[in-house]
């Protein structure tokens, strides 16, 4: 055991030198002495500059936008954001497809508002500029605000320092369309734009009264729809656990063969605009995490305790926890993210140490809605137990394979595993709802 942990301490090490080799090679000014100096800032400017941005949208993100926005309703929220953004939430997720459809018929990705307009029967030209309002920047607007991040004085009470431009998040995650005037737009990245039906849509909805608590009832059900179709041998959500339970449960335990999986779900994101120790240790998404740690933590404990076998839930079973999010956090399963932040946050809330904890098997896992989807799929096609699905993972050097996500992308490609029957009915219904929204 000894000799494997020193043998993926030296392939560690031996990837590190590869990143830093790259960069002596190909010397760039603002990150080259970064990676010597902190390595671990340099992965954050490394996912803010690359990682952050390589976004491919596919069936199951359209599925999970019909799943999170479309089929729950929003019978309360969905009035005041139509009131507050001039369009309804299946509005905006149409025009996010119309904008790049109407982009990709054109080299350039350039296309114009009117022929955007002029394909819809239904949503009128108004209701499209109140669109490109809402998610376009002109290029004078984008210069404007990459100047004010670099002006604030986060790190330096005289500004950020060039050395620091790369932790400034981009603003065509915020902003993916180009208004160029005269009614001419630009998708420089469609799936940037795409991913708006997502991320983009939640968060102007967030600002709406009453959506919080809808979006995250309707981010519970979804991921307790996916947790069913592992079939597990007993599912008990949060309602059930807290008949019994000393303190507040996690959302879902699921009894998968030998062992139980706590999983408890976060609607939240990352909203740092900046990569810095300070704004992730306070970052809304650390706290909400921490939260969802302490949770599952308790819930463990209560196990233990046997509070909840008059339910069917086997004491003497191993468990492993795991927090969803509904965005991507920057490594949060590595050591240094998950210690410094995550865990640093939710030992406040405990007043112990949350990890190692003799309730728990090994760390806690943080996925986002994406990764746990993939996280699913790999355990209901590839016949592995959630135990045996970590020991791969962990037998790799964290720094050859990546956090979670990138990781299961991996085995699922090599797998070719196949989706859930609801994704693609959920394709289907959306695609057959857009069609009948076009002139042509």
């Amino acid at each position: 055991k000894t000799n494997l942990f020193a043998c993926l301490a030296l392939l560690e090490n031996e990837m590190r030198s590869r990143a830093i080799n790259v960069y002596h090679a190909n010397p760039e000014p603002l990150l080259s002495g970064l990676a010597r100096s902190n390595f671990n800032h340099f992965m954050l400017a490394m996912d803010r500059m690359q990682r952050e941005v390589q976004y491919t949208h596919s069936h199951l993100a359209i599925s999970r936008s019909v799943e999170l926005f479309l089929r729950p309703g929003y019978v309360r929220s969905n009035p005041l954001f139509q009131a507050a953004y001039g369009l309804s939430i299946l509005d905006w997720l149409f025009l996010c497809h119309c904008f790049v459809t109407g982009a990709d018929q054109h080299a350039t990705g350039i296309t114009t508002v009117d022929s955007v307009a002029n394909s819809l029967k239904r949503i009128s030209k108004s209701e499209v500029q109140n669109f490109l309002v809402a998610c376009g920047r002109t290029p004078s607007q984008i210069a404007d605000d990459f100047c004010n991040q670099r002006c604030l004085g986060v790190v330096d009470t005289d500004g950020l320092k060039p050395q620091f431009h790369p932790f400034i998040r981009t603003q065509f995650l915020q902003y993916p369309i180009l208004n160029l005037g005269n009614g001419d737009v630009q998708v420089p990245h469609p799936d940037l734009l795409l991913r708006h039906t997502l991320e983009g849509v939640h968060r102007l909805a967030r600002d709406v009264s009453g959506f919080d608590n809808e979006f995250g009832d309707a981010f519970q059900t979804y991921v307790g729809k996916l947790a069913r179709w592992l079939e597990p041998d007993l599912i008990l959500n949060d309602r059930q656990l807290e008949q019994e339970s000393s303190e507040r449960s996690c959302d879902y335990l699921l009894q998968l063969g030998d062992e139980i999986v706590l999983v408890e779900c976060k609607a939240t994101v990352l909203a740092a605009r900046l990569l810095f120790d300070r704004t992730l240790l306070n970052d809304t998404s650390t706290g909400m995490v921490a939260k969802g740690l302490s949770q599952v933590y308790s819930t463990a404990r209560d196990i233990r305790d046997g509070r909840f076998q008059s339910l069917g839930v086997r004491a003497e079973l191993p468990a492993r926890a795991i927090v969803v999010t509904f965005g991507d956090l920057p490594f949060p399963n590595g050591d240094w993210y998950f210690s410094n932040y995550l865990a640093a946050r939710a030992e406040k809330m405990l007043s112990r140490k949350i990890f190692p904890a003799k309730n728990i098997v090994g760390q806690p896992i943080i996925l986002s809605i994406e990764a746990f989807e993939k996280w699913a799929s790999a355990l209901n096609h590839l016949s592995l137990s959630p135990s045996q699905l970590s020991d791969k993972k962990n037998e790799c050097s964290y720094m050859e394979v990546g956090d979670w996500d990138t990781y299961l992308s991996g085995v699922l490609r090599e797998s070719n595993v196949r989706l859930p029957s609801f994704v693609h009915q959920n394709v289907d219904d959306f695609i057959g709802r857009l069609s009948g929204e076009l002139t042509s």
